[in-house]
């Protein structure tokens, strides 16, 4: 009898402590960005650093090409996937820059639908093309795209 009890009270910890996550996760609670995750990056022991990053997960949240494509992504899916933004690279890694992806985990695999570079000085964001290997700024990444 004992040992049941052990069992089930281990069991409620390890399902507390699983769904509370950590707080690792933010979640945007504006009603426009619901639809949009963010993914906590690697974190730097020695620099306090997430400042910084939160200012830049914020700039790239309220780009309306992020919004409108994350609206996009819950209607398509009729709600079952969301946008999400993460920082994959740092300046320690790139040699400058923050790399910043928006996607959306499709079941299978992870598929960016934005990279952006942004500078951690000046929080200038720079749409990043892939296929040219290239930065665009803002507009001139909007004029490509009225195209």
């Amino acid at each position: 009898m004992k040992s049941n009890a052990t069992i089930l009270i281990t069991s409620v910890i390890f399902v507390l402590v699983i769904s509370c996550n950590g707080g690792k996760d933010k979640s945007v609670k504006s009603e426009k960005e619901q639809n949009i995750e963010t993914v906590d990056s690697v974190q730097n022991e020695n620099v306090d650093i997430s400042s910084i990053e939160d200012q830049i997960i914020d700039k790239i949240l309220e780009l309306p090409e992020v919004k409108d494509r994350a609206d996009y992504i819950v209607k398509e899916t009729n709600g079952e996937r969301h946008l999400k933004i993460w920082i994959a690279a740092s300046p320690k890694e790139t040699g400058s820059y923050y790399l910043i992806k928006a996607g959306e985990d499709n079941g299978m695999s992870l598929v960016t639908h934005f990279d952006f570079h942004v500078n951690p000085k000046t929080l200038e964001i720079k749409y990043y093309d892939v296929l040219t290997d290239s930065e665009l700024s803002l507009s001139e990444w909007r004029e490509q795209n009225k195209e």
